[in-house]
């Protein structure tokens, strides 16, 4: 049995799990380099690290199907609201793992292997019965789908045939394992020349059987009336008694193979009852970290003073997005690795983005260091996070599900022949073209750079030009601000997404605000500005013979 086949916690039904695997698949092909890019390789440890590589794989798939995403949301809503699914639920699903996935291909030795195999069967029974007691606790307060039939998978378990086999065996066999086993009696059959053929065990005793003696013995030893004796010769064990071997028979060997093979037979029913049962539970498991690790994140963004949100999933058909209070995840794990305790409220700049039919692509434009990149960078890693059916870093956030991400940030230039960087940005440039739909997320952070200005100002009208007639939402962070001056021509097209400015705008004295503004762009990058305070003078040149 297959508890998934029942319940997933990160699927509504078997329709979504199939959907979800041609999701996989299709995104695989699709040669998006968004998971580099937005570098969630790198945070998602920081997230959650038992999770981690469920998260990763949610963020891989980036799921369009909107049920499928506001069932994950639903059921982290409950993690955040219920401590005990983490106080207590989850340390019974590990308990009950422990009593399931036993190690079953150790040899059984004895008896004794078998009870502990009992046991861990008798810890599934147990920990069933408290599932039970803590849905009796938490049951009226859980929301979710998922947690609500997760719970009431369990509730209807001990109605099961198969339950009430395993409890009812168990049992009889602990019934049976409660006395003391003091002797068996064993049946040896011989053949026509009197050597042993076969064996069986004809009955087990809960009192030893003495040695028959002769009077003197009885005398001696009071040997009880009506207790059974042996009709000849006692062999002794030399590993019980601790005896020199030589007194060992072949009998105590015969009946150590024979108890082996019954003890073995008792645990090959009792393996095959625990494999009828959550074959699957290291998946339960998986699912149930990634929805605690992410809990407790976002109880942790909380109390560093930030924000994080449910957001409202719009249909792909829509093309919207709206982040109030946005922020980079990356920036925030980089703040925090420098001062864990630290209250981050005025140290993390936040900002608002809105793409619909007022425009849809901006170029983003403004002062060097002044958070471009991080802002792109935001959006993007929001649109996945809420894809993957989790909250998003922002205080309020509308999205349309994309079909895919594409983005396109600067990458080490290659050796060879035709591998230049301007040669691979235009390869790069040309897959996302041959793939984009109207329904894509781009982001381009500062492509196009890799040639004379005005050639890389005209390309970047082309491009431009594409992702506008292709209905693309997107930022494409740039120092080409002649850029703007082809927006106009371009919006009087009618394509299906309306072009637009971003400025990261300065202070006084070109102090970084790392606020972004929709405004046409200024012509600065103030460069300058950074070269001033940490670029090379006259005064840094050493005057002299260098080999003095």
């Amino acid at each position: 049995m297959k508890i998934t086949d029942h319940i997933d916690l990160l699927y509504p039904n078997k329709e979504a799990r199939e959907r979800a695997e041609r999701r996989r698949i299709q995104m695989r092909d699709s040669g998006s380099l968004f998971i580099k890019d937005l570098m969630l390789e790198d945070i998602k440890n920081f997230i959650t690290l038992t999770g981690s590589e469920k998260l990763l794989a949610l963020c891989e798939e980036l799921s369009d199907d909107i049920p499928t995403i506001e069932y994950r949301l639903d059921c982290l809503e409950d993690h955040l609201n219920n401590p005990d699914l983490a106080d207590s639920f989850r340390k019974v699903i590990t308990e009950l793992s422990v009593s399931l996935v036993s190690n079953d291909n150790e040899d059984v030795g004895a008896f004794y292997d078998v009870k502990q195999k009992m046991d861990e069967l008798d810890g599934f029974l147990t920990s069933i019965a408290a599932i039970n007691g803590i849905y009796k606790r938490i049951g009226t307060t859980l929301k979710s789908q998922a947690m609500r039939g997760m719970f009431e998978f369990f509730l209807a378990l001990p109605e099961s045939d198969d339950y009430k086999e395993i409890a009812k065996t168990l049992t009889e066999l602990q019934g049976t394992f409660a006395k003391t086993i003091r002797s068996v009696k064993v049946g040896i059959n011989f053949d026509a020349n009197m050597n042993p053929d076969s064996a069986g065990l004809l009955e087990v005793g809960y009192d030893k059987i003495y040695p028959k003696g002769n009077i003197l013995e009885k005398i001696v030893y009071g040997v009880q009336k009506n207790k059974e004796t042996f009709s000849g010769e006692e062999h002794l064990n030399s590993l019980t008694r601790h005896t020199p071997a030589d007194i060992d028979t072949a009998l105590f060997r015969e009946l150590t193979e024979y108890t082996n093979v019954f003890a073995k037979r008792i645990s090959e029913t009792l393996k095959s009852y625990r494999s009828s049962f959550f074959s699957d539970i290291k998946e339960i498991e998986r699912q149930l970290d990634l929805y605690e690790g992410v809990a407790n994140f976002i109880k942790g963004v909380r109390a560093h003073g930030m924000k994080m949100c449910r957001p409202k999933i719009l249909p792909a058909s829509e093309r919207r997005t709206v982040l109030n209070g946005a922020y980079d995840l990356v920036f925030y794990k980089e703040m925090v690795m420098r001062d864990p305790s630290a209250v981050l409220t005025d140290k993390i700049k936040t900002n608002d983005i809105t793409l619909d039919d007022s425009a849809r692509l901006y170029m983003v434009t403004g002062a060097n260091n002044g958070g471009k990149t991080t802002f792109a960078r935001a959006c993007a890693i929001c649109q996945v996070l809420a894809q993957a059916g989790l909250f998003v870093p922002a205080e309020y956030a509308e999205l349309s599900v994309c079909d895919n991400i594409f983005t396109h940030f600067p990458r080490d230039e290659e050796a060879g022949i035709d591998t230049s960087r301007f040669t691979n940005e235009i390869k790069d440039l040309k897959v996302i073209a041959q793939n984009m739909t109207k329904h894509s997320l781009v982001i381009l952070n500062e492509s196009l750079q890799s040639t004379t200005p005005e050639e890389c100002l005209e390309i970047a009208k082309i491009h431009t030009e594409l992702f506008a007639a292709a209905g693309v939402r997107g930022l494409y962070v740039t120092h080409l601000t002649g850029l703007y001056k082809a927006f106009e021509e371009l919006n009087k097209k009618d394509y299906p997404t309306k072009l637009d400015s971003l400025v990261s705008v300065a202070g006084e004295g070109d102090e970084r605000l790392y606020k972004i503004v929709r405004q046409p762009p200024s012509g600065e990058s103030l460069a300058m500005s950074i070269y001033k305070k940490f670029g090379a003078t006259l005064d840094d040149i050493k005057s002299g013979d260098v080999n003095g």
